[in-house]
């Protein structure tokens, strides 16, 4: 069996509250054919003690002061060799046979494809608390929803193959919060395949320090800046876009639970 490589870029700096589970989460996926990339930004508390430890299953680590997140992804992603690219915030997991699942798309699709899922939240001790859904994409408004903002993806459950990345200008390291969106639009640009499995890739971590907790007025003061276009055309995607969803939950029997996930954190998207 072939298997591609997939390359997971792990931005760091003092979380080692929950790297190990992060790092444990990719290694026991027991995939084949995997490359990890760690880029601390000189984390001052346990997290190097625990980089040490799975310095032997780490491809490249990098230890020193970057210019943050967005920095980290962009230098991660310029010295990775895999066919697949990825990644996961330190504070985050993957869930179970997620590399697997990938590696079965990858074969049987375009290589300028992007793939995604849902998405699993989870608390501080790492206990679940719901799942966020999506929907695949309309087939006639999908790609250009993304262009413009009205459909986009968790990007815990984001992942991308090289290729694709590659005819687009990467990670814009000028990005505080919302390079993840500017990359979807980038690939969307591209017309790429975004395909959807109905599956929680990952799982996301709340707690007080959360960057899209404590930052979520940035976030979308740099998404409105990242999607300023023709409002007109947002407000008839926006609202075919809509229906599409609302038809989608109605179909899978899962509007309540998209009403409740919204209603206990309406700042995660």
């Amino acid at each position: 069996m072939i298997y591609p490589k997939i390359s997971v870029v792990v931005p760091s700096y003092n979380q080692g509250k929950y790297i190990e589970e992060t790092i444990l989460s990719i290694l026991n996926q027991e995939y084949p054919n995997l490359e990890l990339i760690i880029f601390d930004g000189g984390s001052t508390d346990e997290t190097h003690e625990i980089l040490a430890k799975y310095r032997s299953s780490i491809s490249y680590l990098s230890i020193g002061k970057d210019s943050g997140q967005a920095d980290a992804l962009k230098k991660g992603f310029d010295i990775a060799t895999g066919d697949i690219f990825c990644w996961l915030n330190s504070d985050d997991i993957f869930n179970e046979n997620t590399f697997s699942r990938i590696s079965r798309l990858y074969q049987s699709n375009s290589r300028m494809s992007a793939y995604y899922g849902n998405l699993d939240v989870i608390n501080d001790k790492g206990k679940y608390i719901f799942t966020k859904y999506l929907t695949p994409l309309p087939i006639l408004i999908g790609n250009k929803s993304v262009c413009n903002g009205v459909f986009g993806f968790y990007q815990p459950s984001f992942l991308f193959t090289s290729d694709a990345y590659r005819l687009t200008t990467g990670i814009n390291p000028d990005l505080f919060h919302c390079m993840d969106n500017d990359l979807f639009k980038k690939l969307a640009e591209l017309n790429v395949d975004f395909i959807y499995q109905d599956y929680s890739f990952s799982s996301f971590r709340i707690h007080e320090m959360s960057k899209t907790v404590n930052y979520s007025n940035i976030a979308r003061k740099e998404q409105k800046q990242l999607f300023k276009s023709n409002m007109f055309l947002i407000h008839i995607l926006n609202f075919f876009a809509r229906i599409y969803r609302l038809s989608y939950y109605i179909y899978k029997n899962r509007l309540f639970d998209v009403i409740k996930s919204k209603r206990s954190m309406p700042w995660l998207p």
